[in-house]
């Protein structure tokens, strides 16, 4: 493990923890990642992994809502949309949870890939 500077750690711990701030945390960690992408690999690749488990998040979020406001889901199934609502909130708790990990482990110094996109995501945009 390569020594590393309370700055890098602390902007990778940032980014981490933006996603529980939604869309602003998104421009945040977007703004970190553009500033310091070329100074440090770990704020790079640390910043990458937290901008596309946010970028999925309000995809998701986004097409849920949309759902929702036609109301899709409430004329044809009755109950089906508070129960997924419900749904959707038990597994944002568990990325904040996540995230929350992602954030810790990152301060320690560790290079956190996030379970099941974490290669997705360190794979896309390779030169």
């Amino acid at each position: 493990m390569i020594a590393l500077e309370t700055k890098e750690r602390a902007l990778v711990s940032i980014a981490h923890l933006c996603i529980l701030i939604n869309f602003p945390g998104l421009f945040i960690a977007f703004v970190i990642y553009f500033l310091e992408k070329d100074n440090s690999c770990f704020v790079k690749k640390g910043v990458k992994q937290a901008v596309g488990l946010q970028l999925i998040v309000c995809a998701f979020l986004f097409i849920f809502k949309t759902v929702r406001f036609f109301g899709l889901f409430s004329i044809s199934f009755g109950r089906t949309s508070s129960l997924l609502a419900l749904g959707l909130s038990v597994i944002y708790g568990a990325i904040a949870l996540m995230a929350i990990y992602a954030a810790f482990m990152s301060y320690k110094g560790n290079d956190y890939r996030y379970p099941l996109i974490g290669k997705f995501i360190d794979n896309y945009g390779r030169e």
